[in-house]
């Protein structure tokens, strides 16, 4: 007769494993516990019924973040973990865990199957790659119209990928600490197009480059789109000036 695995148990059992989430563990001590160890597959954020917060560290030193929160990872840890290990395999060789998630913060923060249908297989608005993330335009999560599944819309999302999605959480983060908005313009892909006498465009929260990559990009265009009909008017009065002077 099987024995049921229970919550508990998982949990003990990963404290157990990472000293109380203080250590990495060890791909091949997963390997013992057939009730954590997911094969010969990818993982995903699937890990132990998603109970934990957690990163997924590569032989290569890559590590992928599955976590609710704003984790700060210790990349000369992972690094140290790796070059110990020495592993000629390719793939996952250990799990850094952060936390036990706390499945409260998802309730609070749903989103309708529609939405999340509409954003699947999209991708990510900031680098093109595929998106793993619906993501809440508005982290402050301070808008019930949004918090709510009857009244929120597709515009109040956009699709992320982990990587990006991350970013945007650390730059929360530091936002939050400082009392500062990031500004756009620190990315130099689009610092290229800042001009001399462009304002910042990051007047409050709505106007931020990770609030609405898509939108902070079109606020650029549209700067200089004015500024081009700006100049193409100039010119045709100019010349109509000319021309009248010749007559």
């Amino acid at each position: 007769m099987s024995t049921k695995i229970t919550k508990n148990y998982l949990i003990d059992l990963i404290k157990k494993l990472s000293n109380n989430y203080k250590n990495i563990i060890i791909r091949n001590d997963i390997n013992n516990y057939p009730e954590i160890n997911w094969g010969n597959n990818g993982i995903g954020d699937r890990f132990c019924r998603k109970l934990f917060n957690y990163s997924v560290i590569n032989s290569n030193g890559k590590y992928k973040t599955y976590s609710n929160n704003n984790e700060t990872i210790d990349i000369n840890e992972i690094k140290l973990f790796v070059s110990n290990m020495k592993s000629k395999n390719s793939g996952i060789i250990g799990i850094m865990i952060h936390s036990i998630k706390d499945d409260s913060i998802q309730k609070d923060r749903p989103i309708r199957k529609e939405i999340r249908d509409f954003y699947k297989n999209k991708p990510c608005v900031v680098c093109g790659t595929l998106s793993e993330v619906i993501d809440h335009k508005n982290d402050l999560y301070d808008d019930m119209r949004v918090l709510d599944t009857k009244t929120q819309t597709h515009d109040d999302f956009q699709a992320l990928c982990n990587h990006c999605n991350l970013r945007k959480r650390q730059v929360c983060k530091k936002e939050k600490e400082t009392g500062i908005l990031y500004d756009g313009f620190n990315i130099p892909i689009i610092n290229v197009f800042k001009s001399v006498n462009m304002k910042l465009l990051e007047q409050n929260k709505v106007n931020t480059f990770w609030y609405d990559p898509v939108k902070y990009c079109n606020k650029i265009k549209e700067y200089y789109e004015n500024k081009i009909l700006k100049l193409e008017l100039e010119l045709e009065l100019n010349n109509n000036f000319s021309k009248s002077l010749v007559i």
